[in-house]
């Protein structure tokens, strides 16, 4: 795995063993994207704040040139979907509170929803804390340039 993929996940506070389960599934889109001509640009991990005050993460994110991929509820289970992105994007909608966009504080929340290509899928984000600051460096790279005209 890329050494600023561990970067960004030590910074939103994952441990070690959550890190090596996020190798593995990073081993597997690798190999998968290996085969499509494509490679793994970026990673994000959803996260939230539970009512108690934990941080709790869910869905694992890997993005390539021309692909989407999501691990769902990485840390659970082994539940993995792949979609072409390239202009695939017709609707995005996003929710903030306590972020300028511009950086993030501990109140802050970002939540992104996408819709494919004719509702043939959604895709939601959301992040808390430092983490809004990575996915709005995902919005940017990877949403705004696959929105479909």
């Amino acid at each position: 795995m890329k050494k600023e993929f561990g970067d960004y996940l030590e910074s939103i506070g994952l441990t070690d063993v959550i890190i090596k389960r996020i190798e593995v599934v990073y081993q597997f889109y690798e190999k998968t994207l290996g085969k499509l001509d494509d490679e793994i640009q970026d990673i994000f991990v959803t996260d939230y704040i539970s009512k108690d005050g934990m941080r709790q993460y869910e869905n694992l994110w890997f993005f390539g040139k021309n692909y989407f991929m999501e691990a769902k509820l990485f840390l659970n289970q082994d539940d993995f979907d792949i979609s072409p992105s390239a202009k695939k994007i017709d609707w995005i909608q996003v929710k903030k509170q306590d972020y300028d966009f511009v950086k993030a504080n501990e109140k802050s929340r970002l939540y992104v929803n996408l819709l494919f290509l004719s509702k043939a899928g959604t895709a939601s984000f959301k992040a808390s804390e430092d983490n809004c600051d990575y996915l709005k460096e995902i919005y940017l790279k990877h949403m705004l340039s696959n929105l479909r005209l």
